[in-house]
């Protein structure tokens, strides 16, 4: 998991240990979910105000990108173009008319 900052730097925390962070990602080829959703939380205190996805659909269900980390220091940016925010509309069965 990771977060970006306004400028777009990121780092990753992969897991956590006795209450410790262990940070960067695991070696090898891994999926990447990408997500701009926060769910809000209207009685904490203070409120938190729900952030809408912005991330095409396609990159966080049907199609996320794959990326390879290596042992070592690695920067993974990840390009993403323009697509439906929203799931697609389930395709309905064809038939005659009557």
């Amino acid at each position: 998991m990771g977060k970006t900052d306004e400028a777009g730097n990121y780092s990753l925390t992969w897991a956590q240990s006795r209450g410790r962070k262990i940070e960067g990602a695991q070696i090898g080829e891994n999926y990447v979910k990408i997500s701009t959703f926060v769910e809000g939380a209207p009685n904490a205190v203070p409120p938190r105000v729900e952030v809408p996805e912005k991330v095409p659909f396609k990159y966080r269900v049907t199609d996320p990108p794959k990326v390879t980390v290596k042992p070592g220091t690695n920067v993974i940016d990840i390009p993403l173009e323009e697509g439906p925010i929203e799931a697609p509309p389930p395709k309905g069965k064809k038939g005659k008319a009557k």
